[in-house]
């Protein structure tokens, strides 16, 4: 189990490279128009095993 990173504020591909280089797959949320990101699903912090999904949140 790793930590989701942080990735608030960041843009859509910038947030995506960085989940996949910390060895997870992403999908995305769009929440109105969508340009930065909010957050993520599970959250900053929560362990997460290598591989599994994270959702973008943006806003």
């Amino acid at each position: 189990m790793i930590p989701v990173p942080g990735v608030g504020g960041l843009t859509p591909a910038q947030a995506k490279q960085k989940l996949e280089d910390a060895g997870f797959t992403v999908t995305l949320r769009k929440t109105f128009f969508g340009s930065r990101v909010w957050g993520t699903d599970p959250g900053e912090g929560v362990p997460a095993a290598k591989g599994s999904t994270v959702t973008l949140i943006l806003v």
